[in-house]
């Protein structure tokens, strides 16, 4: 659900950037706030072995917990 939205990258001086990408993943620090996000996005940690759910009901941007 990322893939081909917008967003302002703060670590960039929140230069406005669209993701590119069809499976996106985090290799080091990052600082995005995704707007006009679907309502359920998954984020899938590898690593870990988890899933985080990102529910954006209520709002209409989605931001990215450090995980």
């Amino acid at each position: 659900g990322l893939e081909t939205l917008n967003y302002p990258d703060n670590l960039q001086n929140r230069k406005c950037c669209t993701e590119q990408g069809v499976a996106i993943t985090f290799e080091s620090e990052v600082d995005k706030i995704y707007l006009s996000t679907h309502t359920k996005i998954a984020i899938m940690d590898h690593e870990k072995k988890g899933t985080y759910i990102c529910n954006t009901q209520r709002w209409s941007s989605c931001d990215v917990p450090e995980i």
